[in-house]
């Protein structure tokens, strides 16, 4: 340990002020009703004005993020019926989000299964039904890796 650093121990304050102290703390200081009212009515005011100011910005911060998320769900949702406008999307990319994943062999065994009639498109293997066996091809395709340069 360092030698220089005074402990809790050997710090002692001189006795005037201790005694001072000791004095101060018995005693019971007036404060006039008048200053009392002042004082309050000053704290009141700047809370008030510090209050109001706050929720201005909160509510400005507020309306502006509701306004980033519109501008941004408004571009999001321009853009995919651009892309559906276009017809973009592959056959195989059934929930059109712009790729061909297993989401799309998902999409597909979930309206096969559910009875609905699916896009007769979507019958990949030629057997005139849209069934199992094309959600198959589309999870095969999903999941088909691109090969390099090599062999």
């Amino acid at each position: 340990m360092n030698n220089d650093v005074p402990r809790d121990e050997d710090l002692k304050a001189p006795p005037r002020l201790i005694e001072a102290l000791r004095r101060a703390s018995s005693e019971r200081i007036f404060v006039p009703p008048a200053i009392d009212r002042t004082i309050l009515k000053a704290v009141e005011r700047q809370f008030s004005h510090s209050g109001r100011g706050r929720a201005r910005r909160v509510w400005w911060w507020t309306r502006l993020a509701a306004a980033s998320a519109v501008v941004v769900a408004f571009a999001l949702v321009t853009s995919q019926w651009q892309r559906v406008a276009k017809g973009r999307f592959a056959l195989e990319d059934v929930n059109h989000d712009g790729q061909i994943d297993i989401l799309d062999a998902f999409a597909l065994a979930r309206q096969v299964k559910q009875g609905k009639p699916a896009d007769k498109r979507l019958d990949l293997n030629g057997d005139g039904v849209v069934d199992e066996k094309d959600v198959a091809t589309i999870a095969a395709q999903a999941v088909k890796l691109e090969r390099g340069g090599r062999s």
